[in-house]
């Protein structure tokens, strides 16, 4: 167990990358396999003058976005569902509801026998479902120019979020979250409730390193700070981008040059959000506690941060700003002619739809349950698993 009393995140980040730092290895679990990096061919064109440069690629079409626990994770997922569904892509969907086998490891096995077939999983376009990842496996069931997306949070909102939204203060006695979690982190905590979050986890999944656990890594190694930075390096090479909640715009706008997908394409409202008014606001000494509960996630999601910020600065802050504008405008326009606002008066932002609901208005804010109940009696009628071509094969770019 970290020592929470005398430790800090700086303090650890050093510790690992001191050279004469000696922790115990434990890194067999974790091969690091180069990802595959297939990136669009693209044509630019610098017009003088004005010094506008065109692009034209082709929309990616085969995505795997892991799913991670109460990260807006939802909300990108439907940006991937939606865009499946327009065009007539296949969508691997688990058998019933909306999980593949969390907290077991994914293999294929899990899947329906039409996804699963070796004649067949070159057809599969999208994974946007809930699973624990499995890099080996995940890949056999995907083509071969598949990329690999997830997406993180800052781990004490995540924290927050986890245990006011699965209510854990109820296991433990608890009233309210707050005096819940400062009790929980407390200088002395109860052995037992760490114990439980830690290794035996909430309903197996819930817990401790939640971003970690979902992307594979094993409880027994959240301490081996040396296996830690292993296991984000290999999570380094197998993603091809990995989107940070807490900086959502910024990840849309990266995300849609990946997938050169258009803006509306990616435009997102809120999924399975909590409204401001069911959020709990820490102290700072208990926002330390946490990072240090969840060491892992701290130094996953600082890591990926901080990648973001240099991919952002290669690209331009200037143009990125530009950017978010565009897509906030625009998702303002698609907001109002969907929605009347929101209503944040309940514990899960919901959508005061307008008299009238187009389809794409619907499938903007239908929740995850009955969408995959819809792709999966749509998919479910396909057979054999036969594709509508798209009409859209390019898009152009003006920066």
């Amino acid at each position: 167990m970290i020592n929470t009393t005398a430790t800090t995140t700086d303090t650890i980040i050093a510790i690992i990358t001191h050279p004469r730092a000696r922790i115990e290895r434990s890194i067999s679990s974790f091969p690091i396999t180069p990802a595959i990096r297939r990136s669009a061919k693209r044509t630019v064109n610098t017009t003088k003058g004005k010094m506008k440069k065109k692009k034209t690629c082709r929309p990616k079409r085969n995505i795997l976005f892991l799913k991670t626990h109460k990260t807006g994770s939802s909300t990108i997922q439907n940006i991937f569902l939606r865009y499946g569904d327009r065009n007539n892509l296949t969508i691997v969907l688990p058998e019933k509801y909306n999980y593949f086998g969390h907290p077991q490891p994914f293999n294929r096995s899990m899947l329906l026998p039409r996804y699963n077939q070796s004649s067949l999983t070159s057809q599969n376009n999208i994974f946007a479902h809930h699973a624990r990842f499995n890099y080996e496996e995940m890949k056999s069931i995907m083509p071969n120019d598949t990329l690999f997306i997830t997406i993180l949070r800052d781990p004490v909102s995540l924290t927050e979020s986890l245990f006011s939204y699965y209510n854990l203060k109820r296991l433990f006695g608890e009233n309210s979250s707050m005096s819940f979690l400062e009790t929980f982190f407390s200088i002395s905590p109860n052995v037992s409730a760490y114990h439980a979050l830690s290794y035996r986890r909430h309903l197996r999944k819930f817990g401790r390193n939640q971003m970690s656990f979902d992307l594979g890594f094993t409880v027994d190694n959240f301490d081996n700070l040396e296996v830690v930075q292993e296991f984000i390096q290999s999570i380094d090479s197998r993603f091809h981008f990995v989107m940070i909640a807490d900086r959502m715009d910024e990840s849309l706008v990266h995300l849609r040059h990946l997938l050169c997908w258009t803006v509306k394409d990616i435009i997102a409202f809120r999924h399975n959000a909590r409204s401001g008014n069911n959020i709990e606001h820490f102290t700072d000494d208990l926002k330390q506690r946490i990072r240090l509960f969840n060491i892992a996630d701290e130094l996953l999601y600082k890591h990926f941060s901080d990648k973001l910020t240099r991919l952002t600065t290669k690209f331009g802050n200037e143009t990125m700003q530009k950017e978010i504008s565009h897509l906030k405008s625009t998702t303002k326009k698609m907001f109002h002619r969907c929605f009347k606002d929101e209503d944040s008066n309940t514990m899960i932002v919901n959508y005061r739809r307008n008299h009238t609901m187009s389809k794409i208005c619907h499938d903007l804010v239908i929740a995850e349950l009955p969408y995959t109940d819809l792709l999966r009696q749509k998919q479910s009628q396909l057979q054999p698993m036969t594709k509508v071509p798209s009409q859209d094969q390019t898009t152009t770019f003006i920066i």
